[in-house]
C-alpha cells in the first residue's frame, strides 16, 4: 500500500515503469513485465492510468483491476506453496478486522443514502469510523458526509 500523492507517477524499484506516460505498465490493471502478465501484481487509480480523472474515476478503474484480480485467484491460489496462508487470515492474527465484500456493499449503500438525503448521487463517508460503521450495517443515517 502506498500513499499517493502529487500529479506524476515515479519508479519505485523493483516495479517495473514507463517514464513517458508516468505509469506502471499494464493490461486491465494486471502489471506487465517485459510485455507478459505479472502474476499476482496488480495497480489501479493514477500509477495505472496517469494524473488524469477525479474522484469518481477511481471507481471504475478499481473495479476493473479487481476483476482482474478475481479472475486470476484461482491460479494464485494454486501458486502459493506450502505453509501459506488465506490473506485474511493474516490479517485477522495481526489484530486487523477487513472489509469484506458485504462491507463494501454497505459502504456503497450507505454512500448513496448520504447522497439521496442532499439530492446527489453519492456522498463519500469522510472517516475511518463512518466507513467501518457503514461496513458493519451501522452507518445509514448516521450524518457522516462533510
Amino acid at each position: 500500500v502506498l500513499r499517493s500523492v502529487g500529479y506524476r507517477g515515479v519508479p519505485l524499484p523493483g516495479l517495473p515503469f514507463d517514464a513517458a506516460t508516468g505509469t506502471v505498465p499494464h493490461t486491465g490493471g494486471r502489471v506487465l513485465r517485459e510485455g507478459a502478465v505479472s502474476p499476482g501484481e496488480y495497480v489501479a487509480g493514477w500509477i495505472k492510468r496517469g494524473p488524469t480523472g477525479v474522484i469518481g474515476t477511481n471507481r471504475p478503474c478499481a473495479k476493473e483491476t479487481v476483476a482482474s484480480l478475481l479472475a486470476d485467484a484461482g491460479e494464485l491460489l494454486r501458486a502459493t506453496g506450502p505453509g501459506e496462508t488465506d490473506p485474511l487470515e493474516v490479517l485477522r492474527r495481526l489484530g486487523e478486522d477487513p472489509v469484506e465484500w458485504a462491507g463494501w456493499h454497505g459502504i456503497e449503500e450507505a454512500e448513496a443514502a448520504l447522497g439521496r438525503g442532499l439530492s446527489r448521487s453519492t456522498v463519500k463517508i469522510p472517516d475511518w469510523e463512518g466507513l467501518l460503521e457503514a461496513a458493519h450495517g451501522q452507518g445509514q443515517g448516521h450524518g457522516h458526509a462533510r
